[in-house]
């Protein structure tokens, strides 16, 4: 361990770390859940704009149009792979996961969960936190995406705007 870090028994850490997951897969939920939203919003204005003069514009401002309007779906969907449930199976007899424990009856949980030895515990524990990592990974890796399609999207929608003012309609 690095010097001037606090010292962590392995049950504080994995505890931290739990709590660190968890709450970095609720932020992008949140982050990818309000872009979502801006996306079909803006992508519902900019095509209404756009209907309005579409017939009499040129084919560069269709070009860009068809790209602005394409890029913003393509970031939604992104950001919908974000927000998407993702719930690990983990091992049949898991005392984490609420699949596992919905497929056990009531009376083998409790079995399962009082029987457990603090190791027991600490290694279902640690378990949990590197699926919950793999899960918070996938995510983080669609918000990514989705925020370059975002930036995409502005960017096509910047030359449509200027192909309409620059090139005519």
């Amino acid at each position: 361990m690095k010097s001037g870090m606090t010292d962590y028994s392995p049950e504080d850490l994995t505890q931290k770390t739990h709590s660190h997951l968890n709450t970095y897969i609720t932020s992008a939920d949140q982050k990818a859940s309000i872009l979502l939203t801006a996306q079909f919003a803006f992508v519902g204005f900019y095509s209404s704009g756009v209907s309005n003069v579409w017939t009499n514009s040129s084919s560069c401002f269709k070009l860009f149009s068809g790209l602005t309007i394409s890029a913003g779906l393509i970031g939604a969907i992104l950001a919908g792979a974000v927000v998407y449930p993702r719930s690990p199976k983990g091992d049949e007899n898991g005392l984490m996961f609420w699949e596992s424990i919905s497929n056990q009856s009531q009376s083998e949980f409790v079995s399962n969960v009082t029987s457990l030895s603090n190791a027991d515990a600490l290694e279902e524990v640690v378990s949990q936190n590197h699926t919950l990592a793999g899960v918070a990974e996938t995510k983080y890796k669609f918000a990514r995406f989705a925020l370059i399609a975002t930036a995409v999207t502005v960017g096509f929608a910047a030359l449509s705007a200027g192909s309409y003012f620059l090139v005519g309609s």
